[in-house]
């Protein structure tokens, strides 16, 4: 999923995963990078704390987001179109499945069976 699917800005999805941490009371260990004297000093993580690169090209936090998004949490920052295509609407993607099958017209009886085709 990429960066672009999210609705809200990268700060707000900090500020609620920081707020979810509060809430199931643990803090989630940043390991800074190994000190690199090519890192950039002008790029900022904020996940990490430390400078290297920027927190929109961060993979850890790329990996956190998929993750919550895995467990069901975050959802109310995807798109409306996200959430169509993913399922992820008010009703389940089972549910929607389910519904397609049962909206589907059966089809006719088989009236007669073939037993063998010779061809010439």
């Amino acid at each position: 999923m990429s960066r672009r699917d999210l609705a809200r800005t990268r700060e707000e999805v900090a500020k609620a995963r920081d707020e979810r941490e509060k809430m199931f009371k643990r803090e989630r260990t940043r390991p800074k990078l190994p000190d690199n004297p090519a890192r950039d000093m002008t790029k900022y993580c904020e996940f990490h704390k430390d400078h290297g690169h920027n927190t929109v090209d961060c993979r850890a936090v790329r990996a956190e987001v998929a993750e919550l998004l895995k467990k069901g949490h975050l959802r109310e920052f995807l798109t409306e179109k996200v959430r169509e295509t993913y399922g992820l609407g008010n009703e389940s993607k089972e549910r929607k499945i389910v519904q397609q099958i049962e909206d589907t017209p059966s089809p006719l009886p088989v009236q007669k069976t073939i037993g063998v085709i010779c061809g010439v």
